[in-house]
């Protein structure tokens, strides 16, 4: 040769150079032909062609490509062929931050076809993961924290379908785990500390179902335990210390109705246990040092 050629379309060559290179595919050479340019993502070159072109629709490549790769189905190219983004999303999932992948919504939140993300479920209700929509949580059950279970009410707690949380038991109502309502206790009952049980009365008190608590029977009645009422004490007896029982007067002392203790006959009356008078002595007769029997009046000499 006798002078200096230019490389062919796409060879390069470093001064002082015999012969020209030949770019490799994917790369293109620069305008003085003395380098190799990588072809842009977006683009390819295959070694018979002249330049970097366009990758096809819905096809991907990186820098220095030499062929395009097709998206997969269900995803489509951006628009500078750089990348394959998904398509639509089924419900219950949602595209993740680089848009490759859909993934599961998690548990405690939904996904309907419509939303643009994952939303958390209403109060009360929850899902699984990947859920398209939420499940409301029966009464007498609540949602934990993160709306993935719904967990009982405690026992002495109701929650309706309507309420929000789970509430303490009206006075003198009581429920078990997981209840919708309360069970009003009996008259004669009255409901635990914790309100899961109803516990009966002492013996000596009574509940009517409108009283809040157990009270004392009254003077000179009684109850056993579990009353609702207490029961008079029968002329002639008297209510123990602990209104348990009715016991009989002692003899030479009686009880009418009106009176709140027995109390001693009268002079010359006697009386047996249990009696709600005295009876006065006949004539010529007087009556014990107890009052509990008539003897012959002994006429002093």
């Amino acid at each position: 040769m006798s002078s200096c050629d230019s490389c062919d379309e796409n060879s390069v060559s470093t001064a002082g150079a015999s012969s020209c290179t030949a770019c490799n595919a994917g790369t293109v050479a620069n305008d003085d032909l003395t380098e190799c340019d990588e072809c842009a993502a977006g683009t390819y070159r295959e070694a018979s062609m002249s330049s970097c072109d366009s990758c096809d629709e819905n096809s991907v490549s990186t820098a220095g490509a030499s062929s395009c790769t097709a998206c997969d189905a269900g995803t489509v190219a951006n628009d500078d062929s750089t990348k394959c983004f998904l398509g639509e999303c089924s419900a219950g999932t949602v595209a993740n931050d680089d848009l490759t992948e859909c993934d599961e919504c998690l548990a405690g939140t939904y996904r309907d076809a419509d939303m643009s993300s994952c939303d958390s479920c209403d109060e009360n209700s929850v899902s699984t993961a990947g859920a398209s929509s939420c499940t409301a949580c029966n009464a007498g059950t609540v949602a934990n924290d993160d709306s993935t279970e719904c967990d009982e009410c405690a026992a002495g707690t109701y929650r309706e379908a309507d309420m929000s949380s789970c509430d303490s038991c009206d006075e003198n109502s009581v429920s078990t785990a997981g209840a919708s309502s309360c069970t009003a206790c009996n008259a004669g009952t009255v409901a635990n500390d914790d309100s899961t049980k109803c516990d009966e009365c002492a013996e000596g008190t009574y509940r009517e179902a409108d009283m809040s608590s157990c009270v004392n029977c009254d003077e000179n009645s009684v109850s056993t335990a579990g009353a609702s009422s207490c029961t008079a004490c029968n002329a002639g007896t008297v209510a123990n210390d602990d209104s348990t029982e009715c016991d009989e007067c002692a003899a030479g002392t009686y009880r009418d109705t009106h009176m709140s203790s027995c109390d001693s006959c009268d002079e010359n009356s006697v009386s047996t246990a249990g009696a709600s008078s005295c009876t006065a002595c006949n004539a010529g007769t007087v009556a014990n040092d107890d009052s509990t029997e008539c003897g012959k009046l002994i006429n002093p000499r």
